[in-house]
């Protein structure tokens, strides 16, 4: 089989492309009316991948596990769900998005590198210093972003990908922190939250054996963390779990992202196994196709769910999640938990131990990001799984190397 030569060339062009329009300037290019960016960009990982697919044989089993259940729920929803199969199209590939990305950077052959990586981290330096000027002013946030929390996401995956791109010394580890610290101008307490988390990871988890499973010192560490974060986002995390008016007898007083977290228990109670369908429930489709869900909740007369100004139905992802009921949270666990499990495979000695600690960054980053925003489905998420697929797939190349050449050596002995 030839060597797909040009593969490396093709993707660090749409890496790079993807990069700037799509996380950098999507903000700005959504202002001027142009809202499918990051759409664009999956389309153009999505033709790479199905050329060197077909030509290379380069098909991935999980990948094709993952959109064969996505299109038995897209099946289900067009059957038996609460909204009509427009909306259902339309969730269908809001949703594949991160999950294409994050498999296209995952199962594609290239390695990545240092001439092109030493750019990306220079690259990385240069958008955050102009975000270190854009944050000094709101109104600048709002133009050039779009909005504040736009901002800290896009540090967040300049400061993940410029660590990524070095030599994980202990140097650059507190270059991506301070990049990180740009973030900070957001005000946004999401943010405040990861860069608690971030700081503890690279910081104080060497410690502790966060690799080696249940163990006192474990529980310690994990629950400072935790507290940490609940500190630095208690004002998010009260307004959730004790949000003001959020019985049913309150109905119209509710707060509508507190609305969606009660509305989730609530479908989960009527369609406990599939959930109510694609495109039915807390995200664009269901608003852009208005689901009869929101009705048979109540929630039409909550400011912010109602169908004359939905603005806020969208503006989280875990609530998305009961629409896929109980076996697609469970799946959706699933998936997380071998990503975990493929990065401690992959790094398990100190050296490796900073792709480890990324992957871990990564993992929160999407957890803390998903409490009060649709970050994972969006152009900031998809960006940021691509580069999860990129950290598992070097270290897949180098344990598939290392287990190559110890079966060579043991044989040969």
């Amino acid at each position: 089989m030839k060597s797909p030569l040009l593969l490396p060339y093709f993707f660090k062009k749409i890496f790079i492309i993807t990069l700037i329009i799509g996380v950098i300037a999507y903000g700005f290019i959504v202002n001027l009316g142009f809202s499918f960016t990051d759409e664009l960009c999956a389309l153009l990982f999505l033709i790479i991948y199905m050329y060197y697919t077909f030509s290379f044989n380069l098909i991935g089993k999980e990948m094709l596990k993952t959109f064969g259940i996505l299109t038995l729920f897209f099946l289900y929803a067009c059957i038996w769900g609460q909204n009509i199969y427009k909306a259902a199209i339309i969730d269908l590939v809001i949703i594949s998005k991160p999950f294409l990305l994050f498999y296209i950077c995952y199962y594609l052959p290239v390695n990545l590198n240092q001439t092109f990586k030493k750019k990306l981290q220079q690259f990385c330096i240069i958008i955050c210093i102009i975000c270190l000027f854009i944050g000094l002013n709101n109104t600048s946030i709002r133009y050039f972003f779009g909005a504040e929390t736009q901002m800290a996401s896009t540090i967040s995956i300049a400061s993940i990908l410029y660590l990524y791109c070095s030599n994980k010394t202990p140097k650059e580890i507190v270059i991506s922190t301070i990049l990180l610290s740009v973030g900070l101008l957001s005000t946004r307490s999401k943010f405040y939250g990861f860069y608690i988390s971030y700081l503890f990871i690279f910081f104080i988890s060497q410690k502790f054996k966060i690799k080696k499973g249940l163990s006192i010192k474990n529980f310690f560490f994990v629950t400072i963390l935790i507290g940490a974060i609940l500190v630095t986002t208690w004002e998010k995390t009260y307004g959730y779990v004790y949000g003001a008016g959020l019985s049913k007898e309150n109905a119209t007083d509710m707060i509508a992202r507190p609305a969606l977290y009660m509305g989730m228990i609530e479908i989960l109670k009527r369609y406990p196994l599939l959930g109510s369908g694609m495109g039915s429930y807390a995200n664009y489709a269901s608003v852009a196709y208005y689901s009869p869900i929101y009705y048979q909740l109540g929630y039409e007369k909550i400011w912010g769910l109602g169908p004359e100004m939905p603005e806020f139905a969208a503006d989280t992802f875990l609530p998305v999640l009961a629409q896929y009921g109980l076996i697609g949270i469970f799946l959706f666990y699933l998936f997380w938990k071998k990503r975990l499990k493929e990065a401690k495979l992959y790094f398990p000695s100190s050296d490796l131990s900073v792709h480890y600690k990324l992957c871990i960054s990564i993992v929160l980053f999407f957890l803390i990001e998903s409490l009060a925003d649709s970050t994972f489905t969006q152009n900031r998420g998809m960006f940021m799984m691509g580069v999860l697929g990129l950290i598992l797939n070097e270290g897949k190349q180098i344990y598939k190397s290392e287990d190559s050449n110890f079966q060579k050596t043991s044989t040969q002995n």
